[in-house]
């Protein structure tokens, strides 16, 4: 038998699980689909996003309840982390504030408690004011344990090997330098221009460039004409990944992929140098100043020994992206992720870069 509110319950979690907009159920399309389904629920459905929102809204605070009791009965103390995010549109910074605790069955729990606005600059005075009002709320004052940032160095391994990848590609470390103290400043000069202009900054410069309607358009046409010489069946240009700086493995992502349009990455290179080249002739001629193209145009783009270097630092991110996977997991039987997997990971990794 048909339950209103069942279906309601249903619709909520399919608009915030799978991310959906809110105006999704005043579209005919899903009044159309719901009907189809069953006559009975069209009545049912929320009027416009505004109801759906306050439907929502209702359940969340109906549920806190349960958590605050949940937290209550915790036999440990109530351990927190937290971490800051920011929207794609840069315009809302969050705190994700996270709680680890044994329950009243003795089991471990962690999960995410509240995701309030961050506002103002991210100082630790503005973080505590928000972190404190979310203790207040569920009544944690007094069963508080440990609180864990983002760049506590105990953190987590994983974020420590994201931390040896970014070392690895942009690191600055004097004692890295196997030379005499003398040749030191030279070495740091000769590895700072070779990151910005050497192949992983030109890769990535290329990479960001790709960045309007047309020249998607014109990237994706060089890999229809390299798909043509050898057809392949069901064939979907790839998105190029441009790497974040704090997302775990995503150089690695971004460089493997881009050895997969190596072709059509070249093509587009050379298009746009021989599109400034014919813009600039006629103020060559004329003595004019001549504006300063792109860094991977005054380069002259990705050359076979830039590739290889591509994918020689492929092959060593492979190795850290592998011990990521080890690590972090929950650690529970027949899983990866138990606490003493750590320094056996660690000898390994070691080890094998030594070996290299």
């Amino acid at each position: 038998s048909f339950s209103a509110d069942k279906f309601k319950s249903k619709v909520v979690k399919w608009i915030t699980t799978r991310n959906h907009p809110l105006r999704e159920v005043e579209t005919p399309e899903f009044h159309e689909m719901i009907a189809a389904a069953n006559i009975d629920a069209k009545p049912h459905i929320f009027a416009n996003h505004q109801s759906i929102r306050d439907h929502i809204l209702s359940e969340y605070h109906c549920n806190k309840g349960i958590i605050t009791e949940h937290l209550a009965q915790a036999q440990s103390k109530i351990h927190i982390t937290f971490d800051s995010w920011t929207t794609r549109s840069g315009q809302h910074a969050l705190t994700g504030i996270c709680v680890h605790y044994l329950d009243d069955q003795g089991q471990v729990r962690d999960y995410l408690l509240a995701l309030p606005e961050q506002l103002g600059q991210h100082f630790g005075i503005n973080y505590a004011e928000v972190i404190g009002n979310v203790i207040a709320e569920y009544n944690l004052m007094d069963r508080i344990g440990y609180f864990v940032s983002d760049n506590a160095r105990n953190n987590d391994t994983s974020h420590i090997l994201n931390l040896v990848a970014q070392s690895i590609l942009w690191g600055k470390d004097k004692d890295a330098f196997d030379n005499e103290n003398k040749n030191i400043p030279d070495e740091e000069k000769f590895l700072k221009e070779w990151q910005k202009e050497g192949p992983l900054g030109t890769l990535i410069d290329i990479l960001f460039s790709i960045n309007t309607p047309f020249k998607h358009e014109l990237f994706n046409s060089y890999q229809v004409a390299e798909n043509n010489l050898l057809p392949k069946n069901e064939f979907i240009p790839l998105n190029i990944i441009k790497p974040v700086k704090t997302r775990w493995n995503a150089f690695l992502d971004s460089f493997e992929q881009a050895i997969q349009l190596r072709g059509p990455i070249d093509s587009f290179v050379q298009y746009h140098i021989n599109k400034w080249q014919r813009e600039t002739a006629s103020l060559r001629v004329k003595g004019k100043t001549i504006p300063k193209p792109s860094l991977y145009i005054q380069l002259g783009g990705l050359n076979s020994y830039d590739w290889d270097v591509i994918s020689n630092y492929i092959a060593i991110l492979q190795l850290l992206k592998e011990a990521t996977k080890k690590l972090e997991a929950r650690g529970r039987a027949g899983r990866h992720g138990a606490i003493w997997e750590v320094i056996p990971i660690m000898d390994w990794l070691l080890r094998t870069f030594e070996e290299g």
